[in-house]
């Protein structure tokens, strides 16, 4: 007899996470159980399931057990949030878009008496959440509309604020309110669901060769990988997707994620975010992103220092292999890693013009090792480590940003958060090319003489193209004063020309990656 199978989703809430060097405490969030009835077709099918635009691709899942393989047909599949199976596979053939966003008919617009354009019965309301900068409170609601194809008009959180390519949304009169005339632009949307796929502890997907677009998740959750109540996922792949104009996150990392020859760009907070242990049950798995261009994120008025730009990842318990990627022209950090990751390697990537640090590794743990990039171009540090334990960063070139090579040591995070403080951090045989606008070295707040002993540079080569600070025991010193108390280091001719020509070998690497076949 068939009976209901009983599945365990969460509401997400902060959970908290505490741990030494060798000790994780996880604090349970408290789950909603739900009823999910087992398949009414009991056998994997030996083919894939052909799966059309119109067909129900949730009654598909539902019906078909653990493992089915989905051959999804070209087309626009339209409101479709799906919560599949263990091991189901969603594969597929070029020109299939999932789109979170449904057509407004410019024809039901009315003018309203104060001139602008008015339509009614619009009863979605996402979660509001995330931190914005001033002026961008209405960013916070994950409702978008898009205007011919893919341009975002401006929400603003009153109708007074309407102006040329400005939209407001009346929650309490259930409208969107225009001030261009519906009928000028070629297409009209709103986004309305959070999610194309998740599932909280749903195991080993794979989704492949796929676009998912114009989704409205909410800040910090991915129109991949889950939302409110379908987060974290376990041991998915990501292989030959593209993840845009979605509102929150692109991609909600889970443990065991992995995510291969992908494009994640144009989202409204981040490209990828997420964390690498569950807080739900304590599950922890590598995490891997590779040949993957994140691009173009950030697009909305979040602040980039509460998970905003290329990628945020939190708590990489197993660890995470981060190579062979393209970041760059993210409106915050290009490559993030923030709060107890550990056993991290980013190697082989390509960081450029990111609106702040290119790499940043904060609160972390080793045996990590960030080797072998260019970074150049960010408005920030090119490689930036800051109140972390057991890091090596060696092999780097570095031109054009900010700063050079940093060490942060902050003692407001000391404590109970991170007890070991800034140690073992090692810069070994870099290339930096420095200017007058930023710095190299070590910055503390509050730390004792020792922290400085426990940051090694060696080996390190600079080009100073105009006169850089050098900082040493919170102090500012000229290049004759940092090599004398770091011998090993060099200081190269100042006409060196930075080497472009590494970059575009990399970008070379990374285009051949993306086009390997599967």
């Amino acid at each position: 007899m068939l009976v209901a199978v009983t599945v365990v989703l969460t509401v997400i809430a902060t959970a908290l996470v505490l741990r030494s060097a060798t000790t994780t405490v996880v604090e349970r969030r408290a789950p909603v159980v739900i009823e999910r009835q087992p398949p009414s077709i009991l056998e994997v099918p030996a083919e894939p399931v052909v799966v059309s635009p119109t067909d129900d691709l949730r009654d598909l899942v539902d019906t078909y057990p653990i493992g089915t393989r989905f051959d999804l047909l070209p087309g626009l599949y339209r409101q479709q949030y799906i919560i599949p199976r263990h091991a189901q596979e969603f594969i597929g053939r070029d020109g299939v878009v999932f789109t979170g966003a449904v057509d407004l008919d410019p024809e039901r617009f009315e003018r309203t008496p104060e001139g602008w354009w008015a339509i009614g019965d619009q009863t979605q309301e996402g979660l509001t959440t995330g931190q914005v900068e001033p002026g961008n409170e209405a960013d916070r609601h994950p409702e978008e509309v898009f205007v011919d194809g893919d341009h975002r008009l401006d929400h603003v959180g009153s109708p007074d604020l309407l102006g040329p390519g400005a939209w407001h949304f009346d929650y309490a009169g259930d409208r969107i309110v225009l001030y261009d005339d519906p009928r000028s632009f070629d297409s009209l949307e709103t986004s309305v669901h959070e999610f194309a796929f998740g599932g909280l502890a749903v195991r080993d997907v794979v989704i492949a060769n796929i676009t998912v677009e114009k989704y409205a998740s909410p800040h910090y959750y991915g129109a991949l990988g889950g939302s409110e109540d379908s987060y974290p996922t376990y041991g998915w792949t990501y292989r030959d997707v593209v993840v845009r104009h979605n509102h929150g996150a692109g991609i909600a990392v889970g443990p065991g994620t992995t995510i291969e020859r992908s494009r994640i760009h144009h989202n409204g907070q981040i490209g990828l975010v997420g964390e690498g242990i569950s807080p739900f049950d304590g599950y922890a798995a590598p995490v891997t992103v590779t040949a993957t261009e994140i691009d173009h994120n950030l697009q909305l008025g979040f602040r980039w220092q509460h998970e905003g730009g290329g990628t945020k990842f939190k708590r990489m318990e197993a660890g995470m292999t981060f190579t062979g990627n393209w970041v760059h022209d993210n409106n915050g950090p290009g490559a993030w890693w923030d709060v107890y990751n550990r056993d991290v390697v980013v190697r082989d990537n390509l960081v450029q013009d990111n609106g702040a640090a290119g790499i940043y590794y904060e609160i972390g743990y080793g045996d990590t090792v960030i080797a072998d990039n260019v970074v150049h171009g960010n408005e920030r540090g090119g490689v930036e480590v800051s109140t972390s334990l057991g890091v090596l960063v060696t092999g780097n070139v570095l031109w054009d940003n900010g700063d050079g090579l940093v060490a942060f040591h902050d003692s407001q995070q000391i404590g109970e958060i991170f007890p070991d403080g800034l140690r073992d951090v090692r810069f070994v045989d870099n290339e930096v090319w420095l200017d007058a606008n930023g710095f190299n070295g070590v910055e503390v707040y509050g730390a004792p003489q020792e922290i400085q002993e426990q940051v090694t540079f060696t080996g390190n080569v600079y080009h100073e193209v105009g006169p850089p600070l050098y900082l040493y025991d919170d102090e500012e010193v000229d290049a004759a004063t940092w090599l004398a108390r770091h011998p090993e280091d060099v200081l190269g001719a100042s006409d060196t020309p930075v080497p472009d020509a590494l970059a575009e070998d990399l970008l070379a690497a990374f285009r051949a990656a993306q086009s390997a076949a599967t």
